[in-house]
């Protein structure tokens, strides 16, 4: 996005020149003598644009006194031969002769052959046409060329300012052949030469030919002898580069975000003044600098920080190298391998110390490399934590924060500075945010359940990383919870909505944001003496019972209501089992309630489970199944079942009333190893109970 009007042009102040350098040369050619001006700058440094001005200021300067100004290719001839040709064709094509004399002369040159009809009115093209081809006969010596360009020049008396831009683009051979043309006419009156080059890359060219023997310095000696008269295309300075790549990029990142603080823009100066003024030496370079930044969609906008974006941009205009390694080590940058790559700080630290030592590689020799080093200890927290202890992130920052979570270096966030778009499996943040504003509005909490529906757990953390727990905001605490179960779904149920993973992170918003509530808030959706059914809160029930979750709750007032709201959901949940079918997966709700009573009070629990058992209401088999998952941890995996764990939570008779009931049933050989796989427990109550039948057998036969 660009401002309204677009991006104000900058005056590099060159105008002036045009009209200083064009009549530089005009004044050495009235001498007669032929020349050769060189005009040099690197790539992108606005050679091409002066040249044109140049070109423009000569031809209407010399229009009076009959001098001509033509552009030569050099890079359209396939040869040295080809070369030749063109290059006489060009000064006949140009009005060097009178046009009625053009084809006896171009025969008396040996140019054409005699009896050749053909007429030359131009000739940039003409070369590669078949009807030119069968008319142009052999060239002779070079010696017999210069000769008849000589005679040429002589009977037109004009002077010839011929063009050549972009040098630097031919092969080394090529460049040598156009050379060799040059100083081969570079002797003839009125024939002047404009060459527009690199010099650094000329002299590379010039390297790898026979010019230079292996010694560089007889490089730069034939290239003075070549060239009588350089002019320097003159570098930015430090006005213009602000002008051409910081201002435009402030004006920007305005236009982009209207409520861009004060502090960010003078931010994203200072990292951009750091950098920018050794990185950006020509316009074309700003531009391409400028190009990448206005890159960003508009929807991304709230989905990035703009100061780290603009220096990513950096980075992948200026050091493409440098980026690519970063995106191929996002893991690392982004700290994701502390938890499964090694336990051992010093394994991942050596692999962040190798990693900065392959960047600072790449960077060789360049100027700033320490300060594109410390650019990517800045963007990345836990690469910087690793490599130097932390010490490029500022005190106040907080990766759990709306603003702070959206750099680069947050792994959620890393993606967004690579792709075009939101990445695949992500939600725009900024629409959660907005969302979140809303509430309780019903087109909120409908747009929120839309995005939760593709992508459960981004929405989740997403929801999290705009919510703050401890300071008043827009949206109430309340609406969050009540928003929570509005995701959780019905008790029980196994919706597509809310797996067992995106369940968990809902029951954990809710547990962080009880803390933050007075009893008074917490009583406009449930009061645990005589509220509504424990069942019209599932997510505030399950944050109750979960033993790892409102442990530290400073509020004693709060610590209080929790404690009498868990004894109240004590009470509800042995009422409800003491009547409910067996727990298996064909009753949901009971299977529920006995895992949440487990968590609460596991000796209640026994009591009922026993005296269930005992009046054949409970089967011992669904009893068992329930226990594998819920020791489990993870309800897609199965694991063992740990026999003394079952003896303190049921008791060693019902135990013993278990086992026997398990063993008194056989299961095919193959039984355990097709339902025990990662791939999820079957959901069936008939081959739950053959994996819970296989299991106990497994751990008999290991107990004796």
């Amino acid at each position: 996005m660009t401002p309204e009007n677009g991006p104000r042009p900058v005056d590099l102040g060159r105008f002036h020149l045009v009209a200083s350098y064009s009549d530089q040369i005009r004044e050495d050619a009235e001498r007669g003598k032929s020349r050769i001006f060189g005009l040099t700058g690197p790539w992108g440094s606005g050679k091409s644009w002066l040249l044109e001005r140049m070109m423009e200021h000569l031809k209407s300067s010399t229009s009076d006194s009959g001098d001509i100004v033509v552009e030569f290719n050099p890079w359209i001839f396939p040869d040295e031969t080809a070369l030749y040709r063109g290059f006489t064709l060009m000064l006949l094509g140009r009005d060097a002769l009178r046009r009625k004399w053009r084809h006896w002369f171009a025969v008396g040159i040996g140019l054409i052959k005699a009896d050749a009809s053909f007429w030359f009115f131009g000739a940039g093209l003409a070369p590669f046409t078949d009807k030119l081809a069968n008319s142009l006969s052999p060239i002779g010596s070079p010696k017999a060329m210069r000769e008849a360009i000589a005679n040429a020049m002589n009977l037109r008396g004009r002077r010839v300012f011929v063009v050549m831009d972009d040098l630097d683009r031919l092969s080394p051979g090529e460049l040598l052949t156009v050379f060799r043309l040059v100083r081969l006419l570079g002797d003839i009156p009125n024939l002047h030469y404009i060459l527009a080059y690199d010099q650094d890359t000329v002299l590379r060219l010039l390297d790898q030919t026979d010019v230079s023997a292996g010694d560089p310095s007889r490089s730069e000696q034939y290239l003075e002898k070549i060239v009588e008269t350089r002019i320097p295309v003159p570098t930015l300075t430090t006005e213009q580069i602000e002008a051409l790549a910081i201002a435009p990029v402030l004006e920007w990142a305005r236009s982009v975000d209207p409520d861009l603080s004060e502090g960010d823009e003078a931010m994203i100066n200072l990292r951009l003044a750091s950098i920018v003024f050794r990185c950006v030496a020509t316009p074309r370079a700003a531009q391409r600098y400028l190009s990448t930044v206005r890159s960003l969609r508009p929807q991304m906008v709230a989905e990035v920080r703009l100061e780290h974006w603009v220096l990513a941009c950096l980075l992948r205009t200026f050091f493409p190298r440098v980026w690519e390694l970063a995106v191929s080590e996002r893991d690392l940058l982004t700290g994701v391998t502390h938890g499964h790559i090694s336990n051992r700080d010093e394994v991942v630290q050596d692999r962040a110390s190798r990693l900065r030592d392959r960047f600072a590689a790449l960077l060789g020799d360049v100027p700033i490399a320490v300060d594109i080093l410390i650019l990517l200890e800045l963007l990345f927290p836990a690469y910087d934590r690793l490599v130097t202890g932390g010490n490029k992130v500022s005190a106040d920052f907080d990766p759990n924060s709306s603003v702070d979570a959206r750099g680069i270096g947050h792994p959620a966030f890393f993606h967004r500075y690579v792709w075009p778009d939101i990445p695949p499996g992500h939600v725009p943040e900024g629409e959660v945010r907005a969302y979140l504003r809303a509430l309780p509005a019903p087109d909120a909490s409908t747009g929120i359940r839309r995005l939760f529906t593709s992508s459960p757990l981004a929405v989740i953390e997403a929801i999290e990383r705009n919510f703050n727990f401890t300071r008043s905001q827009p949206v109430e605490r309340v609406h969050i919870v009540e928003l929570c179960e509005q995701l959780y779904g019905p008790a029980g149920e196994v919706s597509p909505m809310a797996p067992h993973s995106a369940r968990a992170l809902l029951t954990r918003l809710t547990a962080r944001t009880i803390p933050w509530m007075s009893p008074e808030e917490l009583g406009q959706f449930w009061n645990p003496t005589n509220g509504p059914d424990i069942a019209a809160m599932n997510v505030f029930r399950d944050a109750l019972t979960d033993p790892g979750l409102l442990r530290d709750i400073p509020d004693k007032p709060l610590k209080g209501w929790v404690a009498s709201a868990r004894q109240a959901l004590r009470d509800r949940l042995a009422e409800r089992l003491k009547s409910a079918p067996s727990p298996s997966l064909d009753a949901p709700e009971s299977r529920r309630d006995f895992v949440n009573l487990l968590r609460l009070d596991a000796a209640a629990l026994r009591n009922i489970t026993a005296a269930q058992h005992t009046a054949g209401s409970w089967s011992a088999l669904d009893i068992a199944g329930i226990y594998v998952q819920t020791r489990a941890g993870n309800p897609s995996t199965v694991y063992g079942i740990s026999i003394d764990q079952l003896e303190r939570d049921l008791g060693p008779d019902l135990l013993q009333s278990l086992i026997d009931d398990a063993l008194s049933v056989d299961v095919p050989d193959e039984g355990a190893d097709a339902l025990s796989s990662r791939d999820g427990i079957p959901q069936a109550t008939e081959n739950i109970n053959r994996i819970v039948r296989a299991q106990f057998q497994s751990h008999v036969a290991e107990s004796t």
